[in-house]
């Protein structure tokens, strides 16, 4: 393998992989698109369209590999929460997982990170 060939091929992937993840961006337009004239033709017109029904069933599965790969190459920008990656979250004061669901609006915030820029909330 030449030294041109290995860089050319990761470029290559690269470029697959971008395209795999405007491709499931389209993918999920479409699948609301064919949703969409299901209902229409079922509930304006009473007609039944189960091949589309399908359709839409395979177009979810082609989002979630598509949107895999572009995932995976996405990998040094997203995954976990470190210095130099794309992290948007909020600092609370209890554990979500812990508080019985009908006093969860009750936890207080102290902080949200979004777009790497820290939010502190002003004390009440």
């Amino acid at each position: 393998m030449t030294p041109e060939t290995k860089v050319r091929y990761p470029r290559f992937i690269d470029r697959i992989s971008i395209f795999a993840g405007q491709a499931a961006a389209w993918l999920t337009l479409g699948m609301v698109l064919v949703t969409f004239i299901i209902v229409i033709l079922r509930y304006a017109f009473d007609i039944g369209a189960i091949w589309l029904q399908e359709s839409v069933i395979w177009m979810h599965g082609m989002v979630f590999m598509l949107g895999a790969a572009y995932t995976l190459r996405m990998d040094h920008c997203v995954g976990s929460i470190e210095a130099g990656k794309f992290a948007d979250f909020a600092v609370l004061d209890a554990d979500p997982y812990e508080v019985p669901p009908e006093a969860l609006k009750d936890v207080p915030v102290h902080a949200t990170v979004l777009g790497g820029r820290v939010f502190a909330v002003p004390p009440a």
